[in-house]
């Protein structure tokens, strides 16, 4: 597997845990995964840095040098993240957030629609439940989301100072 340019934090989070733990067994208990999920992860992160961090055998699980190496820092790196999300509150996925002095994209799909992204959404909420032989669940998801999407896209619409909706 090649080299990534970004860290994978569950898998960090995954390592760090079984070196806390002591144990690839107790890491999953604490993480809600299956011991193999854990070991797994641990492997890839592994591959994504391109060296051994915890030396295993059947009874003990303990960090390489660079595992030791790399504690501190996964540590860091999570405990950053961790800030961030928390700063950001409960509901940071539906804040709107607009660039002063950029300019709105006028090409691509937004030459035709304002929002293609909700789009994309509403087809999937839409078409998931029914290649499962759901209809029933289609309606009812998709009117919620329909629903969620009114909302949301009028905050949107205020905050880019769109007058209404699209003509």
């Amino acid at each position: 597997m090649p080299r990534r340019t970004n860290l994978d934090l569950d898998l960090v989070r995954a390592f760090l845990v079984v070196c806390e733990q002591r144990s690839f067994t107790r890491a999953g208990e604490r993480l809600g995964r299956s011991q193999s999920a854990v070991s797994l992860q641990v492997r890839r992160l592994e591959e994504q840095l391109g060296q051994p961090l915890l030396s295993r055998d059947p009874r003990h699980v303990a960090p390489t040098e660079q595992g030791a190496a790399f504690l501190p820092q996964a540590r860091r790196l999570l405990r950053l993240n961790d800030e961030i999300l928390a700063s950001l509150g409960a509901r940071w996925t539906t804040r709107i957030i607009v660039v002063p002095g950029e300019t709105l994209l006028r090409r691509g799909p937004y030459r035709f629609v304002r929002h293609p992204n909700y789009l994309l959404v509403a087809a999937e909420i839409a078409v998931l439940p029914m290649v499962f032989g759901l209809p029933g669940y289609a309606l009812v998801f998709s009117i919620l989301n329909a629903t969620v999407l009114f909302v949301r896209i009028r905050a949107e619409e205020r905050a880019l100072h769109f007058p209404g909706p699209p003509a």
